[in-house]
């Protein structure tokens, strides 16, 4: 490790310690380390500019984009999220595998020293609040679900994050009780609602009645969102949930996902009458 690579991993411990968040935009320095990433993989011909910068053009219907897509159009962009874009972009178009993961590597590493909130998991770039956090609930919920069993329950967590990242709050909520929902239902729970759900995963024994206080805050959350949601529309003109609340609910909604998904049963299953 470098000294300077020490220094701000110690700066970094020292931030954590005193509670501080993490970035969500892309700062200058950030951008011209990852723009000297592009340029080696340009140079060494692992990625095509021509192609990437159609890829690009697919993907987002971004009109700005000239013939190829380079570590200049990275630094010079304005816009963070589209520069978030063109980082996720990327490592679609190397050609192969082993490039692939050493370009997540370096630029998870280049965003964990530079505190920037966002990590490459699984070939996509996702935002998170802090790293204690996404090591410790949102990557293991996304692991757990990475069977085609839990299929439709990782496409909504994910889907959480993704509008996280957009900043979208509300969209945020529904998805990661969608997630729980898409859960239950993997794990054989009956029901079109989640508090019916709730009820049969009780009778399976997935849920205790000790985790009532838990289940019936999610549901409250997500009632709650919905109506803020109806109140603050934008004939309204008011701003929808924080985007603390969302990662509130992620986190909740991951830790047990991954409580769910351990196959532990958290009462004896009830006998049919």
């Amino acid at each position: 490790m470098l000294p300077s690579q020490r220094r701000r991993l110690e700066e970094n411990a020292r931030l954590d310690a005193e509670g501080a968040p993490w970035q969500s935009e892309i700062s200058d320095r950030a951008r011209k380390r990852i723009a000297a990433v592009w340029d080696k993989f340009q140079t060494e011909r692992w990625i095509d500019p021509y192609e990437l910068a159609h890829h690009f053009q697919l993907l987002t219907s971004w009109t700005s984009v000239a013939g190829q897509l380079n570590s200049n159009d990275l630094i010079r962009c304005e816009d963070n999220l589209v520069t978030l874009d063109m980082i996720a972009a990327l490592p679609v178009l190397v050609r192969d595998q082993r490039h692939r993961d050493l370009y997540e590597e370096v630029v998870n590493s280049i965003l964990n020293e530079e505190r920037i909130g966002h990590k490459f998991l699984d070939g996509e770039l996702v935002a998170f609040q802090d790293d204690e956090l996404m090591q410790g609930v949102v990557e293991p919920a996304l692991k757990l679900l990475i069977s085609r069993q839990f299929e439709g329950a990782q496409k909504s967590y994910r889907e959480a994050l993704e509008q996280i990242s957009h900043e979208k709050a509300g969209n945020a909520i529904t998805y990661a009780g969608t997630a729980l929902q898409e859960t239950l239902k993997a794990l054989e729970c009956k029901g079109n609602v989640l508090g019916d759900l709730i009820r049969d995963a009780k009778s399976k024994g997935i849920l205790g009645d000790r985790d009532a206080p838990l289940t019936e805050g999610v549901q409250r959350f997500l009632s709650w969102s919905a109506a803020e949601r109806n109140q603050n529309s934008d004939a309204h003109r008011y701003s929808e949930a924080p985007i603390e609340d969302a990662w509130l609910m992620v986190h909740i909604v991951g830790a047990l996902i991954v409580r769910l998904t351990s196959g532990e049963p958290r009462q004896p299953v009830q006998a049919n009458k």
